[in-house]
Formats: C-alpha cells, structure tokens, sequence
C-alpha cells in the first residue's frame, strides 16, 4: 500500500521531465541546457518531497497523525517556529539522513543522465513505443489504482480497525497536498447558517440581557440567592488537554491526577469512550 503511494507522488514528480526527455528523443537532441533543467527539476521535487517524509517521523510521533496542513498554522512566527526545530537535538537525527539520502540521489540521478548524453537510442520506431508504454503506467501509477469509481484516496490506506496500521501506508506528501485541496474546497469552509450579529441579538433577548458591552455581548452578571439555592449532586468537568493516559486508575504510576482519581472512584466512570487521535485538533 505505501508502494502505491510513493508511485503516485514519484508520478506526478517524473512526468513533466518525462514529456521532455521524449520530445529530446524524437529530434534527436542532446543538449546539455535541456538535461540540466531537467535534472535540477527531478533534485528539487524529490529532495521536497524527501523533506516532507523526513519532518513526517517526529511529526507522527507528536500527533499520530500523517502530515498535513495543521502544521502550518503557526506559519505566521516563522523565527519561533525556526527555533523549535534547531534547538530541539532529537530533530538532527532527521535532518542528518535527509541530507544523505539527498546526496546520494543527487549521484544516482546524474549517473543516469549522463547516461542519457552518451547512450541515446537513434530509433523512433522504438523509442515511440517505450514512451507511450512508459506514459501509460505514469498514468497509471497516478492513478494509483485500477478501480473505475475514484482514483487514490486516503481512504484507500485503511483495512482494519487498526489506526497505527490503516496509517502506515499513506505517503506524507499525498496527505499534505490532499489536506491542502480538501481545505480550498467550498464545501468544507466555514457555514453561516445565521449572521453574526442576528444570532448575539436573538441570545440577549433569550438569556434577557439588557446591559451588555461590545467585548463580551452575552456577558451576565448573576446573583446568588442563597435562600433558594438548590444543591445539585452533579458536577461536570470539561478540560482542555486532558487525557485518560493522565489517570492513575488508568495505569498512570506518576501520581499526576490524585483529586481526579479519587473522584472517579466515587462517581460513574466511563471506560469505553475512544478516540482515533491523541490531540485535540484530530
């Protein structure tokens, strides 16, 4: 599955150099100008994408979730974000590999264009065959399947109920670029079903506030009578970031949550509540 994948961004990477190595082979042209655009063109896409797969690893390992777009959204501090990265040790041990492998494919590329230089074969009979067979299965291999329905979706990864191996297979390159398309798509932004200012005006009335500031429009200031209060027995606790990994009675040795332990040791608890993400934003 993470084959096919890699097919499909080595597709649409390859197929551009690919029309123009063949239109070189027809006229019979070997210019040295021609065959280094192209290959700066192969080095730049591969080592971006090679890039995207390096950050992927520690990003995964934070969000156990596939790269995306989400990890830009604090794009707008580029010298904070900078420094998180090169301050952060354990960072190096990705960047180091990605700077190898970028090498190393530097020299296999140019090996095999200089290949191209040198050994061109004269015959358009054959070379026209060659490329349209070798067209074909960059199509293919873009498509990413044989199904008639839909080309490769992200879906396609998931087989189980497995959510470490459902996302195993994806290549973080088609997540990000899925992510983006899906994020520019009408239908996914934002709903009004009502303006802004009709909706504060209807909640006033309904919650009969009379004196309110342009802050905080649905802002009350309520008094306690004491006289009639009522003792409810319920007491609901929403918290941001908090997770069941945190609990003592969930294995927790460290003895973070012992107020929250022992309330739930009193109070109806519920185990069998899951999610797929570790974060919030998923």
């Amino acid at each position: 599955m993470g084959l096919r994948f890699d097919i499909v961004i080595s597709g649409y990477i390859i197929i551009l150099p690919f029309f123009i190595i063949f239109i070189s082979s027809i006229f019979k042209s070997k210019s040295k100008i021609v065959i280094y655009i192209t290959l700066s063109y192969l080095l730049f896409f591969f080592s971006l994408a090679f890039l995207v797969c390096a950050v992927d690893i520690p990003y995964f390992n934070q969000f156990f979730s596939r790269f995306s777009i989400t990890a830009f959204e604090w794009i707008d501090s580029p010298i904070f974000v900078s420094k998180m990265i090169i301050e952060e040790p354990r960072y190096w041990l990705y960047i180091i590999p990605y700077l190898l492998i970028v090498f190393f494919f530097y020299l296999s590329i140019k090996k095999i264009f200089l290949y191209q230089i040198q050994e061109q074969n004269t015959n358009i009979v054959s070379n026209i065959i060659l490329s349209i067979i070798s067209i074909l299965l960059i199509i293919l291999g873009i498509r990413g399947r044989l199904d008639e329905k839909s080309p490769i979706k992200i879906g396609t990864a998931y087989f189980g109920n497995n959510a470490f191996l459902n996302q195993l297979g994806l290549n973080p390159n088609f997540t990000l670029i899925r992510s983006y398309l899906d994020s520019k798509d009408v239908s996914n932004q934002r709903i009004n079903l009502l303006n802004d200012s009709i909706a504060i005006a209807n909640m006033q009335q309904y919650l009969n506030i009379i004196k309110y500031d342009s802050i905080n429009p649905l802002a009350r200031h309520i008094l306690n009578d004491s006289l009639n209060h009522k003792k409810y027995n319920v007491i609901l606790v929403i918290m941001e970031s908090m997770s069941a990994s945190k609990l003592g009675r969930n294995g927790n040795t460290n003895n973070l949550t012992p107020f929250l332990d022992s309330i739930s040791k009193k109070s109806y608890y519920f185990d069998n509540a899951y999610t797929a993400g570790i974060h919030t934003f998923n």
